[in-house]
């Protein structure tokens, strides 16, 4: 809907006396097909069945958790973030879900049960997706605490989560015990599909250990399983994870066969988390057999597309990538490897997925007029941002970052830009940034 067309239907709608009811009722709405969509996912583990729709629906979705915060019985908030978990993750919008978990929980302390385990379970995998360990492992474990008794589901999940965070922070042998203990309770409840997860889970914990046989074997088990119920996310992560394995026991046949397979799937599965994962491994896969300058251009575009997603790379993946960059950097010099690794943030997310299939650099576009100031990705978004005379908390729930964020922002772009106010950035935004 036009943007004028919307404000006007808006304002009648405020006058009509009736918005309280009519908001009630899409929130309503937007809770039920939140629902439905989980409990599908945890069901099948498929997410083209539902995934697509949700992405339709996110600016409703919002719009709806923005009312429910309003409201002075938070409990719906609860609901429709916690189910909204799996979609906020496989959707590439983790900020964002992370968000509006945070806020539901710090607003119903007294919630307790089943309602608030399920959000307490998506945000522990949404703090762990950002390397907040420490975080992730106290939401798990009060989650743990509200389960009831027929939440197996929940229960058996939130011991895999834990499992990856041990992962995560390299307590490899700390990880095994907890994926063991999720994988029994899902043999004997289900869903059979979470036992694929759990096996990719515990290949990495064994890539970790440097047990790469054993690794492969669990990596290609889950694969199997992963291609029977085409299931793509899962076989675009077990393949990063084998394209790494590969690389440890020197196979540059396999792990170029690997990519060749993931990297077409990137795309369609709208996950930049996912692709920045990919990135970085094809990237360390160049660094491996021998395409050292290759390999610094994608660890740049990964590293764009990480920290634009606001997602972060954990172990045992990232001792492999930095490794990788070490190497390269050894290899190349430090000026040198600065200059592939600027070339690869000026990629585009085509380009750079052009030259991960490739053995050719791709050509960067045109740098745009606002690169002539020097500032960062962030930064020309909170330009863009202040050309739509948004202001601070605006910019700050626009990109849903910290309070206060924005203003500091705001502050670099000024400065970079050597104007004083933001009607001033606003006018150099008018012509530098592209239409």
């Amino acid at each position: 809907m036009l943007v004028t067309i919307r404000e006007f239907g808006l304002e009648h709608l405020v006058a009509s006396g009736e918005e309280a009811a009519i908001r009630d009722a899409h929130a309503a709405w937007c809770i039920e097909i939140a629902e439905r969509s989980w409990h599908i996912w945890f069901g099948t583990g498929q997410i083209d069945d539902w995934l697509p729709h949700l992405l339709l629906e996110h600016d409703n979705l919002r719009s709806a958790q923005d009312w429910l915060a309003s409201d002075a019985d938070p409990t719906h908030l609860v609901r429709l973030a916690g189910a909204l978990t799996e979609y906020m993750h496989l959707g590439g919008a983790r900020r964002e879900g992370r968000f509006w978990l945070e806020r539901a929980l710090d607003r119903t302390p007294n919630v307790t049960g089943s309602l608030r385990a399920r959000a307490l379970n998506g945000a522990a995998m949404l703090a762990m997706n950002r390397g907040d360990f420490e975080r992730a492992a106290a939401y798990a474990r009060e989650c743990l605490a509200n389960c009831q008794e027929g939440d197996v589901w929940l229960v058996a999940g939130t011991k895999l989560l834990l499992g990856g965070i041990s992962t995560g922070m390299g307590a490899y042998e700390s990880s095994v015990d907890e994926l063991n203990r999720a994988i029994e309770l899902f043999r004997r409840h289900g869903p059979e599909w979470c036992i694929e997860t759990i096996q990719i889970d515990l290949g990495a914990a064994s890539l970790g250990l440097g047990d790469y046989d054993q690794a492969a074997a669990l990596f290609e088990e889950a694969l199997a399983q992963s291609r029977a119920r085409s299931n793509r996310f899962d076989t675009t992560w077990v393949l990063g994870y084998l394209g790494l394995t590969a690389c440890a026991m020197g196979d540059a046949a396999a792990a170029a066969a690997c990519s060749a397979e993931a990297i077409p799937l990137w795309r369609t599965l709208q996950s930049p988390e996912l692709v920045a994962e990919g990135m970085a491994v094809v990237a360390t896969i160049a660094a491996h057999f021998g395409s050292p300058e290759r390999s610094a251009r994608l660890f740049g575009a990964a590293d764009v597309l990480r920290d634009r997603a606001g997602h972060a790379f954990t172990l045992p993946e990232r001792a492999f990538f930095e490794r990788a960059q070490q190497s390269v950097r050894e290899r190349l010099g430090d000026g040198a490897y600065a200059a592939a690794y600027d070339a690869g943030h000026l990629l585009t997310l085509d380009q750079a997925i052009a030259e991960a299939l490739s053995d050719e650099p791709a050509t960067p576009s045109a740098p745009v007029a606002a690169d002539h100031y020097g500032l960062t990705p962030r930064e020309r978004e909170v330009l863009a941002l202040l050309a739509r005379r948004l202001t601070d908390l605006e910019i700050d729930d626009a990109l849903f970052i910290a309070p206060q964020t924005a203003s500091t922002h705001v502050k670099r772009v000024l400065s970079k830009l050597g104007v004083s106010n933001r009607r001033e950035a606003a006018a150099i935004a008018a012509r530098v940034l592209p239409a």
